[in-house]
């Protein structure tokens, strides 16, 4: 009896051991190490365009229940267009993924934004079609309404996410002859708008988390690089980054520039961090003259 427990308990052993080796030291580590802190990513949200006529009063409802939705993820720092840009140019009419100017783009970079949002309500889609069996068919107009989110990378000024959410309501026709549309309107913005924007900014939080944090090289001091993004973003010294080069321009189909990821110079570590600016010192021999960005290394 004593041999067979003896037994038993080697072959116990011996699967405990095989489990542990095929779970790797990758498991092992995630498991019992906290996670790195990541830094935080700063993000322009532009005007939202409305096309569909909505009051003032709930487009206002609106963009601040969607800007404080992405201001709850605490990897993001959200900021609304300031004095840098020119009346009207941060909310120029844009009717597709590539119509933002890129002046916008540009801007935003410059200020250190990692991306931008914007927001377009389209025009309602009104059709009309008959619901149900004969003798109780009804004839109905369907209001349609579409929310597309697009978000912009501004380091390769591409799109980095763009998708269109649609929902509608349906009213009987003989309702609709003494329903006014703006009460159509507001059923639409109460029943609706809410959903559709609640589900964007989902995407939105999701999609611009899994953009990895990237900066730009300011100037080269002393064998240093100065790079954006300090405390504000939680930047820590010891911070391992990755150094690339100015990629490549080239035109895409629309004609629009598109800045390809350079050649990787090597790796920096942070070793001063200030209010919104980083010093990095070089790892390896590498050209600093050529830096122009920075990864960072989870």
């Amino acid at each position: 009896m004593r041999r067979l427990n003896l037994i038993f308990l080697a072959v116990l052993l011996a699967c405990c051991i095989i489990a542990g080796g095929c779970a790797g030291p990758g498991s092992i580590i995630k498991a019992i190490s906290p996670g790195k802190a990541l830094p935080k990513k700063r993000v322009l949200v532009l005007p939202f365009k409305d096309q569909a006529g909505f009051s003032t009063k709930t487009l206002e409802k609106l963009s601040s229940d969607f800007i404080n939705h992405l201001r709850s993820s605490p990897l993001l720092i959200v900021f609304e267009p300031t004095s840098a840009f020119k009346p009207g140019e941060s909310s120029a009419g844009y009717k597709g993924p590539d119509a933002i100017p890129l002046s916008v783009l540009r801007k935003a970079s410059d200020m250190g934004m990692q991306a931008v949002v914007s927001v377009r309500i389209n025009a309602l889609e009104i059709t009309t079609g008959k619901t149900g069996i004969w003798p109780f068919r009804r004839v109905k107009k369907f209001y349609r309404a579409g929310v597309l989110l697009d978000i912009f990378d501004t380091s390769t000024r591409t799109l980095a996410e763009s998708g269109l959410m649609e929902d509608e309501i349906s009213v009987r026709v003989e309702e609709d002859s003494d329903q006014d549309i703006k009460e159509i309107m507001e059923q639409i913005s109460s029943e609706i708008m809410p959903k559709l924007f609640s589900k964007q900014a989902k995407t939105a939080v999701k999609r611009l988390a899994a953009i990895a944090w990237s900066g730009r090289v300011l100037a080269v001091k002393e064998g240093q690089i100065e790079i954006t993004g300090g405390e504000d973003v939680g930047l820590k010294p010891g911070d391992i980054l990755d150094v690339f080069s100015r990629g490549e321009e080239i035109i895409s189909g629309n004609g629009k520039p598109v800045y390809l990821l350079g050649r990787k110079l090597g790796y920096a570590r942070i070793v001063s961090v200030m209010s919104d600016r980083s010093m990095a010192s070089p790892l390896m021999e590498m050209d600093l003259s050529y830096a122009e960005s920075v990864y960072f290394r989870p």
